[in-house]
């Protein structure tokens, strides 16, 4: 557990681990978008090992738009989403198991209560066997792959960056409207920012009339923060440095609308600083 906006601690992990001995599995989430907050995997990667647990990565929002490193982390299960930083429509899930991983699922003695979910039938219908689990969503698999070529295309250290440096200008930005970010800077996401809803400012008439009226979405705080913040994402095909600009003039007028001194001059300068533009 951890303050949200902040990352887990790994003696907090070990903590748990100790208690809880033996371990079978430590799940963590890379890229967390309900706090804004991109967790450190390396010391979690050393505590599994440490126990003798796998390792289950959740990288639903980190792959294709900051670094994800399946092997240096040594995890053993890793799963993504497509609709995110890779830009492909919602549908499909990558995923990858390591050998332990694989190894582990064969000698499990208690039968899945899941189907859809059931990894070992799964691996049937795609080997060799090509024994019936479903039927193959084939129009999503064309646009992943689509949405692969075009990943590779750009190259994946200069779509890292491409991330990274807007991201950075929308939250540069965003302080400088006068508002405060959530997550600490240290583990701030690139790819989703999470910002304080200011005092005396209605959270979900903003998000509504900038739907309305600039046809732009941003999502409200979850769970803990519910009413607190608002999450703005930043990903994939639509991190650009025009939607920076635009979503920052567009929600500071938003703001002056509705009372908050917004300096959306001040906001558009600083981002373009970092832009470069």
């Amino acid at each position: 557990d951890a303050e949200w906006g902040t990352a887990i601690e790994p003696e907090a992990i070990r903590a748990i681990a100790k208690k809880t001995q033996p371990v079978k599995l430590i799940a963590i989430v890379h890229a967390e978008t309900s706090t804004g907050v991109q967790q450190p995997i390396e010391p979690v990667s050393e505590i599994a090992k440490e126990f003798g647990a796998l390792l289950l990565i959740d990288c639903v929002t980190s792959l294709g738009g900051i670094p994800v490193k399946a092997d240096e982390w040594e995890a053993d299960i890793l799963y993504s989403g497509t609709q995110k930083c890779l830009s492909a429509p919602p549908g499909a899930s990558p995923i990858t198991l390591s050998e332990k991983a694989v190894q582990a699922l064969s000698e499990r003695k208690t039968l899945p209560n899941t189907w859809y979910l059931d990894l070992q039938k799964l691996e049937a219908y795609w080997d060799n066997r090509r024994a019936y689990h479903h039927t193959s969503p084939i129009s999503m698999l064309y646009a992943l792959h689509r949405a692969l070529a075009i990943t590779l295309t750009e190259g994946l250290e200069n779509r890292w960056q491409r991330h990274e440096r807007n991201g950075k200008a929308l939250q540069k930005g965003l302080e400088a409207l006068g508002l405060v970010l959530h997550a600490k800077e240290a583990v701030r996401l690139p790819v989703l920012t999470t910002v304080r809803i200011p005092e005396a400012v209605d959270g979900d008439l903003i998000k509504s009339e900038l739907l309305a009226n600039f046809s732009t979405e941003i999502a409200g705080g979850l769970g803990n923060l519910k009413g607190k913040i608002w999450r703005v994402g930043l990903m994939g095909e639509s991190s650009t440095a025009d939607n920076v600009l635009f979503f920052l003039s567009a929600f500071g007028l938003l703001l002056r609308k509705h009372g908050f001194k917004a300096d959306v001059t001040a906001a558009l300068e600083s981002a373009a600083e970092t832009l470069n533009v």
